[in-house]
């Protein structure tokens, strides 16, 4: 981290404590703020959320990212990027190493990825016999997925129903005793910013414009009380309560609890090798929210260790690491390079419900709300600005 980038950091840090003073004191103080205490609570929320996504990208390299559609020649830019002067990008795994371009990024003519991976120099302090270093995604980031593509990839042509919306969220709500605590690994912070990610890149839909007065004002202080599956019961509203969809977004909020809800996780070197079962090829997918399958150890920085489906960590997965072996240009010294996983088309359906009844739809659904989020996300972060 630079000098101006820890003074960055520093200033957001010392924003959000004075934000945290500035809230404590308009719930001390509700006769003095009156009716406008709420709105300045969401505006304080809302800066908070800024910060914190800043000084967390303080902390990390500058980076330049390649995206676009598939098929449009980013694999050939990647690698004339970051491959050295004898054509080869080796990566470090461990005390060994392996070529990008031959041993791992998945061969033949297709769009193959479905993570963004991160060219970088140097490597960070890994576990023993876990060499490869993802980032996850959260558990809030499965939801906002599966979000995008039931409403990116299905057309919506039935009014919404007021009363059985509004009744769902009743019944819920009631089974939350008073005193219940919050146990999910979000907060209410994190639940305004899903509030904000589905209004402002759907509001165009009939239901979600109904949401907004009939889910998410109890939806934000209610989804951290529930029990997994109640949480699930009020994420599927979002998207017209889809089973395949919220089986899935339970199976996968699963592996990040037994893990600890971490931002980064480590994998052996089997989670890449060989290319053809690697967990950056789209094709890993196919079987995605079924049981069985190849599995993966999974190890977090703290000790803990989970096995999950070759899938399950492919769909889990939001990022890549890849540190180079040599320095193909002097920029790498402040910057990283990533290649977003290839924009894809979408299936605009009419019914989903039975487009998920067909072999490995479910995944394909996945996909496309996957790689259209998480360029968002990197935007959103300020990653990639």
């Amino acid at each position: 981290m630079t000098t101006e980038d820890q003074r960055l950091a520093e200033q957001c840090e010392a924003s959000l404590q004075t934000l945290a003073r500035v809230d404590g004191w308009i719930r001390s103080n509700p006769e003095a703020v009156g009716s406008s205490g709420e709105a300045l609570l969401r505006e304080s929320g809302r800066l908070a959320r800024a910060l914190r996504k800043e000084a967390a990208t303080a902390a990390r390299k500058m980076c330049v990212g390649v995206f676009g559609p598939s098929q449009s020649g980013k694999s050939y830019l990647i690698s004339a990027l970051a491959q050295d002067a004898d054509g080869s990008l080796l990566t470090s795994l461990g005390d060994a190493s392996a070529d990008f371009l031959q041993d791992i990024n998945p061969a033949g003519g297709k769009e193959s990825t479905g993570l963004v991976t991160r060219f970088t120099l140097g490597q960070s302090e890994r576990p023993p016999l876990f060499p490869v270093k993802l980032r996850l995604l959260s558990e809030l980031d499965i939801v906002k997925i599966l979000v995008n593509t039931y409403y990116a990839d299905c057309r919506h042509l039935t009014v919404p129903d007021e009363e059985a919306l509004a009744a769902r969220v009743d019944a819920l709500a009631r089974a939350v005793p008073p005193d219940a605590l919050w146990q999910a690994p979000f907060d209410e912070n994190d639940m305004a910013d899903l509030k904000d990610y589905v209004t402002r890149n759907f509001r165009a839909a009939a239901v979600v414009q109904k949401l907004e007065s009939l889910y998410w004002p109890r939806a934000v202080r209610l989804a951290g009380r529930l029990a997994p599956e109640d949480r699930a019961a009020l994420f599927e509203l979002l998207w017209d309560e889809a089973k395949p969809f919220t089986a899935l977004y339970l199976r996968l909020r699963t592996v990040l609890e037994a893990l600890g809800h971490p931002d980064e996780a480590f994998c052996p070197t089997t989670a890449l090798l060989p290319r053809e079962r690697s967990i950056i090829d789209v094709a890993t997918l196919r079987g995605l929210g079924q049981d069985g399958g190849d599995a993966l150890e999974v190890a977090t920085q703290n000790g803990r260790r989970v096995k999950a489906s070759r899938a399950e960590v492919a769909a889990l997965t939001a990022e890549l690491t890849i540190s180079m072996r040599h320095r193909p240009d002097d920029f790498f010294e402040h910057t990283d390079l990533l290649d977003f996983p290839g924009y894809r088309s979408r299936l605009k359906t009419d019914d989903v419900a039975r487009e998920l009844t067909k072999p490995d739809q479910l995944h394909e659904f996945f996909l496309r709300g996957k790689v259209a989020y998480l360029f968002e996300r990197y935007k959103s972060d300020l990653e990639l600005t």
